[in-house]
């Protein structure tokens, strides 16, 4: 499998929107729950986004994504983290989607060897 190059966040300005990546060889992911999806460039509308580059984030290789079926993790070489999903309680005490941006040591060390992980192809 190619690695590539994690780019930038595409952060959706609406919340029915999904949140969005691209990658070094030009194509760009939706973020879902529980997986990703490749999206047709000519078809995503970017005034509906804010481009944001997080220093040690961009340019670092993709080392894998995983996924619980919720949340999706993507695991930069460097050991950042990007984990996507229900990643917030908002005041009614109701999970929002959102996106938050970790360091693998964050995690319990063996936190993403659980059996309840697969990898996603991209």
């Amino acid at each position: 499998m190619n690695r590539f190059e994690f780019l930038e966040i595409y952060i959706p300005k609406n919340e029915e929107d999904w949140y969005m990546f691209k990658v070094n060889n030009n194509r760009i992911y939706s973020f879902r729950l529980g997986g990703i999806k490749e999206e047709m460039e000519n078809e995503i509308d970017y005034n509906k986004y804010n481009l944001e580059s997080k220093v040690g984030y961009t340019g670092i290789l993709i080392e894998k994504i995983l996924t619980d079926d919720e949340c999706v993790y993507l695991i930069l070489e460097n050991g950042n983290v990007i984990v996507s999903g229900w990643v917030s309680i908002d005041n009614e005490g109701l999970p929002s989607l959102g996106l938050r941006y970790k360091k693998c040591s964050d995690f319990e060390s063996d936190f993403f060897l659980d059996e309840e992980f697969k990898e996603i192809a991209y």
